[in-house]
C-alpha cells in the first residue's frame, strides 16, 4: 500500500507542472509568483490594482506570459509595502 502512495504521489509532483517552471529566475523565489486577474490594460501599458502601480509596455518588469493570463510576481519593500517584481502579460492580438 506504501508504494501506491508514494507513487501517486511522484505522479501528482511530476505531472502537476505549476507556471513557475517558466518564470524567469530573477523574478521568482518559487513562491512569489502567481496568477492574477488584477491588472487592467490603460494608456498603453498596465496597471496593477493591488499595489496602484502602472507600467509601460517597455518597462523592463513587464514580461510576456506564455499562456494567456497575467502573472505578478510580488516582493516586499522595506516599509512591508507589496510590490511588483515582474508582470507577465499576455500576448497581445490573441
Amino acid at each position: 500500500m506504501r508504494i501506491v502512495w508514494l507513487g501517486l504521489i511522484l505522479m501528482l509532483g511530476i505531472n502537476g507542472a505549476p507556471a513557475h517552471d517558466w518564470y524567469d529566475f530573477e523574478c521568482c523565489a518559487d513562491k512569489d509568483c502567481e496568477e492574477t486577474t488584477a491588472v487592467i490594460e490603460i494608456r498603453g501599458g498596465y496597471f496593477v490594482v493591488e499595489t496602484r502601480e502602472w507600467f509601460g509596455p517597455r518597462d523592463p518588469k513587464v514580461r510576456r506570459s506564455r499562456d494567456q493570463d497575467y502573472h505578478r510576481c510580488r516582493m516586499t519593500d522595506n516599509e512591508g509595502l507589496a510590490r511588483t517584481r515582474c508582470l507577465y502579460v499576455p500576448q497581445p492580438g490573441f
